[in-house]
């Protein structure tokens, strides 16, 4: 059943980069199928597939075609595969796992200072102020003929 799978993801892969000449259109179609590619391999132990599926996994993450979630489920199928020998590819793995770490910090202290600063302006009530002189600009602009006969809370 996996050699099955594998046959097909790999007509797959190659009717996608002979039918389409856009690079982003290839892009958009194989990040579709690649994760999924990638942890096939991974659970055949085909270690030099893996590898090569791997780096243009990395490919896609990078040019924005795949989530951080589905390339660092990726890197672990990767990671799984490697054999203590191969230092060369440890180390690529492991720089591509730090990058990720790090990427992933960045996001959580970004969102965690954006919730912070939106916490204070909900606690400050400044944002629902701004949230409702924007809307009564706007229905002012749309609406100028029909103010008058809206009582003053309208």
């Amino acid at each position: 059943m996996l050699l099955h799978a594998a046959a097909v993801f790999e007509h797959l892969h190659r009717e996608v980069r002979r039918e389409y000449d856009r690079t982003e259109e290839v892009a958009g179609y194989q990040a579709d199928y690649f994760p999924e590619m990638l942890k096939l391999y991974a659970e055949m132990s085909d270690r030099e597939r893996v590898s090569q599926l791997f780096g243009r996994l990395e490919e896609l993450y990078e040019d924005g075609h795949l989530a951080l979630s589905e390339y660092s489920d990726g890197l672990l199928a990767a990671i799984g595969t490697v054999e203590e020998g191969s230092s060369t590819a440890e180390h690529s793995l492991l720089h591509s796992a730090k990058r990720t770490i790090c990427d992933l910090l960045e996001r959580l202290d970004s969102e965690r200072r954006e919730k912070e600063a939106l916490k204070a302006e909900v606690d400050a009530g400044v944002r629902f102020k701004d949230v409702c002189a924007k809307a009564e600009k706007d229905l002012r602009e749309r609406y100028a003929a029909s103010f008058p006969t809206f009582c003053p809370p309208t």
